[in-house]
């Protein structure tokens, strides 16, 4: 939205697009643009996304300042949400997808650099902080879609692929629809 004056403000609404990996980058732009919406005056946003997903640590800031932000956020699934980024997915007040849309699970991971020395006491702390992510991550998806914890850490485990109707059934979306975009809304693409 930095192209536009800030004194500009579209009827139809703001509408943000985001197809990326969860990385710095990608989390810094998503919080910046709706920083910006919310400078324009909007108290509402669509978050039209689809993504492979990424890394835990920044999904998790850009989760944290998108659910606090004073914005009403609506997420709608184009494709699929994957990984990490169904945190993101989560921050929607009102979450859809399109029909034929999924959802991906799995537990966290660690990749070991080239060359790195694995020790005893290194692949203990990594195993430790593997399980704090996969605790942690299993938390706020539970939380966001009211069901337990042990549920969660099930669809993790079995690296679950769900479908629309399995996310309606499992409180990840409240519905299917197609995404549609006023012509008089104002789009900003995420662009990395």
């Amino acid at each position: 939205m930095t192209d536009v004056p800030l004194s500009v403000k579209f009827p139809g609404g703001a509408y943000v697009g985001f197809n990326a990996g969860v990385d710095r980058r990608a989390a810094e732009q998503l919080v910046m643009v709706c920083g910006q919406a919310i400078a324009q005056g909007y108290s509402e946003i669509t978050l039209c996304m689809t993504s492979v997903g990424g890394l835990l640590e920044h999904a998790y800031y850009a989760y944290g300042i998108l659910d606090a932000l004073p914005l009403k956020i609506t997420t709608h699934n184009l494709g699929s949400v994957q990984s990490a980024a169904n945190m993101l997915f989560l921050c929607g007040d009102q979450r859809y997808a399109m029909e034929g849309s999924t959802f991906f699970f799995h537990k966290s991971s660690f990749n070991a650099s080239e060359g790195q020395v694995l020790t005893e006491a290194f692949i203990t702390e990594r195993l430790k902080a593997i399980q704090y992510e996969d605790n942690r991550s299993a938390a706020i998806l539970a939380a966001k879609t009211g069901r337990s914890v042990e549920e969660v850490r099930e669809w993790q485990n079995a690296e679950a692929v769900m479908n629309t109707d399995m996310a309606i059934k499992n409180g990840l979306i409240h519905g299917v629809k197609p995404l549609s975009v006023p012509k008089d809304a104002y789009f900003h693409q995420v662009v990395i």
